[in-house]
């Protein structure tokens, strides 16, 4: 069971104030003063504990820059919440693509001392593999200003990691897409500078590189460069983490608020996603920027700081996101592990900024927290609007549809002397003025604003560039594909999204990506016929796409569609045998097929005139020639080719593999020398007349469904492995849970 998150929030690790500017007083105002994106005056904030309860957020790390020096540093919650650990000053999180500046940071040291060039061909540099040159690099070659500023026309935008006992691959591997990887190859389909695309795999390229470069491994590297020289203490590349450093290593947790399994992914796209840090060292680590930027810095040059924060693509340089809020220059990036989310933020000149660290997939509360520090340290463009009402001719002039794509539009609606903006198939929300033309809407960075032309207006978002993205007035005759979706549902629908497939088959509101993106955000709002209509056309024009069918699959077990959902589950699986949230669904869909949902325990008989059940976990490695046997009140293991004690849980020599554990107990092994073992435990496992179903079953990394066999008359109950071979490799550790 969870610990009750306000028994444990406020659980402060022993961290002092560093500097008086930040007297507790300070701090305590920013932990009752978290805002969304952008506030008004009277608003009413939030505190930390409320919002950490809200988002269920195990932990949060805190640090605060002011006048170039870390003035506070916090942390709060739990670091595991199984195990109830506190977090404390020493709690390593993962900093996920925040890792990406650190990294760009220690390759632009390196251009520095001559071992790399930001133009030149990246093939010139790499010396273990190269970029395969193909009709896009005819045109141009890819560089390393390419990669650090994602314009390298690469593929593999970013990188699940690794879960615990899964292969991890070597670089080369992940960049080829061989062996244990994950993702895709990484490789060149557009012409390397001619647009911004975000590119982990871009990240990796240059992480070889800065590898083939020095001859060292990328951990010690970046130690040399970077983490040591900045002071950044706590920190490191290494992945995975040894055990010194592992006990120090916050639990992550998913966006459906579950723990990630092993706790932690490996990540060996470093570069790209494998920091593991403290708030206060990337707060040491912006800062070395920060005075880098106005030569006070001994680490790296001027000059060679101002190529980090240089505008290379509109909101990107090469390492930094680029942001103006009110003009103010800011650059930082934000990072996303599985199970954690990262936010650094710093003035490009005036010496102030934050970062934010929390081990759950829930940023929102970043952006929340940094709001707070920025209107209590006064940061420009941080002040609360003022509340002002929205001009008549506004609200006579800019209602209407709009055309935000090719694939969806948006409305403009006037509700007595307010302004309301919705995308089709989404909520209504407020428009806000704040002034000088422009309108936020809560929790959006992006300004708005409106030109007239003719009595007819034009949408315009303000991007964090300062660049206009504009949308169209709509006819009144004419219709997007998604309203006709959303008012007509999927039948009137398909021929329009199909005709617009024929005309722009790579148009990006038609890619996989954005249609499953929006189908899923429509099922978030409980739109769930447009929803699945949307990711059904998806499947359509992407039918062997596995991640289409899982998201399918999703949706209709949202709705309650359980066959559908099972039938959805099997197709990604043929496409993709172990996509993980597949194999899990497709899993408890046959378990709950095979039992009911929710199935009631078995009365057993009656002790002291009264009836009981129980649930009883197991939790064992099996593999292709095991089974387990419950056989009255013991566990039994059996190997059905022949007596291999090596090869029984438990054992110390069979790879330091865990003993079965039943309800959270270690079971004796009790090994007879030929081909069984039994397990013990105080208490023993069921009465022999007992009746037992099964509630749930689990399934090995490939896939494979442990099952429980109907009880003979011997109330002898067999739990197997189904493999479609004879080669065992689906040996894993299994949970299956009886209840009787």
């Amino acid at each position: 069971m969870k610990p009750m998150l306000s028994s444990w929030l406020f659980l402060l690790a022993a961290v002092p104030v560093i500097a008086a500017d930040a007297p507790p007083d300070r701090m305590t105002r920013i932990e009752n003063g978290l805002r969304p994106a952008f506030t008004i005056e009277g608003d009413t904030p939030w505190t930390l504990e409320e919002r950490m309860q809200h988002y269920e957020v195990p932990a949060v790390s805190i640090a605060v820059i002011h006048d170039f020096k870390v003035v506070a540093y916090r942390v709060y919650g739990l670091a595991d919440r199984e195990t109830g650990e506190t977090a404390t000053a020493d709690t390593l999180f993962q900093a996920g693509s925040v890792s990406k500046p650190v990294a760009a940071f220690g390759a632009l040291k390196m251009v520095e001392t001559g071992d790399l060039t930001l133009d030149g061909n990246v093939n010139d540099t790499l010396k273990s593999w190269k970029l395969p040159d193909n009709q896009f690099t005819k045109e141009a070659k890819v560089t390393l200003t390419h990669l650090l500023a994602h314009r390298g026309g690469l593929t593999v935008h970013g990188f699940p990691g690794y879960a615990v006992g899964e292969d991890v691959p070597t670089t080369i591997q992940v960049l080829d897409g061989s062996g244990p990887a994950n993702t895709p190859p990484v490789r060149v389909d557009k012409v390397p500078g001619e647009g911004y695309r975000y590119s982990g795999g871009g990240y990796t390229i240059a992480q070889l590189m800065m590898v083939d470069a020095a001859g060292k491994p990328f951990p010690a590297l970046m130690g040399e460069l970077v983490l040591r020289p900045v002071g950044m203490e706590r920190s490191t590349f290494l992945n995975p983490l040894p055990p010194k450093l592992l006990k120090h290593a916050a639990a992550g947790y998913l966006p459906d608020h579950s723990a990630v399994e092993g706790k932690r992914h490996t990540y060996p796209e470093m570069a790209a996603a494998g920091l593991w840090t403290t708030a206060e060292d990337l707060a040491r680590f912006a800062i070395e920027v920060q005075l880098a930027l106005r030569g006070d810095s001994d680490v790296l040059d001027r000059a060679t700081a101002e190529k980090l924060v240089e505008p290379v693509t509109g909101h990107y340089g090469r390492g930094f996101q680029l942001h103006r809020r009110e003009r103010a220059p800011y650059f930082g990036h934000g990072g996303w592990d599985a199970g954690f989310c990262a936010s650094l933020i710093a003035h490009r000149t005036a010496g102030y900024g934050a970062v934010v660290m929390i081990n759950s997939n829930h940023p929102q509360l970043a952006v929340e927290i940094i709001r707070g520090i920025g209107e209590e340290y006064g940061w420009a463009g941080y002040a609360p609007y003022p509340k002002l009402e929205v001009p008549q001719a506004a609200l006579d002039l800019y209602p209407g549809r709009y055309r935000y794509n090719m694939e969806t539009a948006f409305t403009i609606e006037r509700r007595g002397d307010r302004l309301f903006m919705q995308y089709a198939g989404g909520d209504a929300v407020e428009m806000h003025n704040v002034g000088e033309g422009r309108y936020l809407r809560r929790e959006r960075l992006f300004p708005i604003m409106f030109t007239v032309e003719n009595s007819v207006a034009t949408f315009h978002f303000i991007n964090l560039s300062g660049s206009h993205q504009s949308h169209q007035q709509m006819a009144d005759d004419e219709r997007a594909p998604r309203e006709i979706l959303v008012a007509e549902g999927y039948e009137k629908a398909l021929p329009v999204y199909r005709k617009l497939f024929e005309e722009s088959p790579d148009d990006p509101a038609i890619s996989e990506r954005w249609l499953i993106g929006q189908g899923l955000d429509m099922a978030e709002g409980k739109l769930y016929e447009p929803a699945i209509g949307l990711l059904r056309i998806a499947t359509e024009f992407y039918p062997d796409s596995a991640n289409t069918w899982d998201s399918v699959g999703y949706v209709y077990r949202q709705m309650g569609q359980l066959d559908r959902a099972l039938q959805s589950y099997r197709k990604a699986l043929e496409f993709a045998p172990e996509l993980p949230s597949a194999v899990k669904a497709a899993v408890e869909l046959e378990a709950e097929r095979r039992s009911g949902p929710g199935t009631p325990a078995v009365e057993s008989s009656s002790v002291d005139g009264e009836k009981s059940a129980k649930t009883i976990t197991i939790r064992a490695w099996i593999d292709g020639s095991d089974v387990v046997k419950v056989r009255g009140s013991t566990l039994w293991y059996e190997h059905l080719n022949h007596a291999m004690p090596g090869a029984w849980v438990g054992d110390v020599d069979y790879s330091g593999n865990e003993p079965t554990v039943v309800n959270g107990v270690d079971w004796v092994p009790q090994w007879d020398g030929k081909t069984s073992k039994a397990y013990t435990a105080a208490g023993g496992l069921l009465p022999a007349e007992s009746a037992v179903t099964v509630t749930a079953v689990a399934v090995s990394a490939r896939g494979r469904v442990v099952v429980l066999e109907q009880p003979s008359e011997k109330n002898d109950y067999t739990l197997s492995l189904l493999l479609d071979d004879d080669t065992q490799n689906g040996a894993n550790w299994y949970e299956v849970q009886l209840r009787w």
